[in-house]
């Protein structure tokens, strides 16, 4: 291919087509628990945190709620992921050895939504959220008269502190979620739509807790077992991500509701990814470096949302072999 600024532009525009339809394509692991929240601010402020709506017998005068009482923020950052495509491909007529490379460059960038969004969750037990407390905590308090929630196995003296998944601490977290209040003492009636996040070495537990049809159960004294109709099947779907395996507490999970239109994480995007170039002939990197740019360029960020709607656990504590 002869270098011009045509021919350079309609490359350009071949590669651009590769990365968006990869990008479109593509439906991230943690799609489905977080809120996709547009933003045209170098930040947003989540005023509205600690008020979640609930409807009352008007008497005598209305009550207004105070949606400034959180000052919440989420910063947008920039990401960028840059490559070089050689001159002399491009007039060797070689530029499709590219096109595997841009299409893997759109999936990554909308999966860049999951490599920030689990750790997040993962951080959770040592970061705050709205409440100033950790996202995943004890006695979280949203506004003053609250009488708050916990979110967590309880530390401090509590035996299954840190509980790793089993039946009974599944059951145990899904009767936390289900028993919560808001802020103003009424149910939540949450457990509508339950998602199970695990690593991929949990998950075979998580299928024997939400999808085979029996369990082996220990009657009582532990002197036998046997096998018991599975009263757990369905209850919850199953998210699995190897970025868990990969993080310092790889037995950690989590429950989480999805059943509301709010969620427990924010991703907040200012400028979704886009695939810009550098092609002019006669800029001065091309004539040093005999090359051309390609940028995956965007603006974005996960941040918490509402830690009303989610349990979490590190795993690394005793097995809880009971229901609490």
């Amino acid at each position: 291919m002869q270098i011009n600024q045509a021919n350079l532009t309609d490359l350009y525009r071949g590669y651009r087509v590769l990365f968006d339809d990869a990008l479109q394509g593509t439906i991230p692991v943690s799609d489905d628990f977080v809120l996709r929240v547009p933003s045209g601010n170098n930040e947003e402020k989540y005023v509205w945190l600690g008020a979640i709506p609930g409807m009352r017998q008007l008497v005598d005068e209305i009550q207004i709620k105070n949606l400034a009482a959180s000052d919440w923020t989420i910063e947008n950052l920039e990401f960028e992921d840059t490559v070089a495509v050689r001159q002399r491909d491009i007039e060797n007529d070689r530029y499709g050895i590219y096109n595997p490379f841009f299409t893997a460059l759109g999936e990554a960038a909308r999966y860049d939504q999951d490599i920030r969004v689990f750790p997040l969750l993962l951080a959770g037990f040592s970061t705050p959220d709205y409440t100033g407390s950790n996202f995943f905590a004890a006695d979280k308090i949203r506004t003053p008269g609250d009488k708050g929630f916990t979110n967590i196995f309880v530390t401090g003296g509590n035996q299954y502190a840190n509980s790793p998944l089993s039946i009974y601490s599944y059951r145990a977290a899904r009767a936390n979620l289900m028993s919560r209040v808001n802020a103003a003492g009424r149910p939540m009636n949450l457990g509508r739509k339950l998602v199970l996040v695990v690593g991929a070495g949990q998950e075979p537990i998580a299928r024997q807790i939400l999808v085979a049809d029996t369990v082996i159960q220990a009657n009582a004294g532990n002197s036998s077992v046997a096998a018991v109709t599975n009263i757990d099947k369905g209850t919850a779907q199953i998210v699995t991500s190897a970025l868990i395996d990969a993080s310092p507490t790889p037995d950690a999970w989590f429950l989480l509701e999805l059943g509301l239109s709010l969620k427990p994480v924010a991703w907040q995007v200012n400028k979704n990814p886009v695939l810009t170039a550098l092609t002019q002939p006669d800029s001065d990197h091309v004539f040093k470096k005999h090359e051309f740019l390609y940028q995956a360029y965007g603006r974005y960020n996960a941040g918490y949302l509402l830690s009303d709607l989610a349990f979490g656990s590190e795993g690394t504590g005793t097995v809880m072999t009971t229901y609490p």
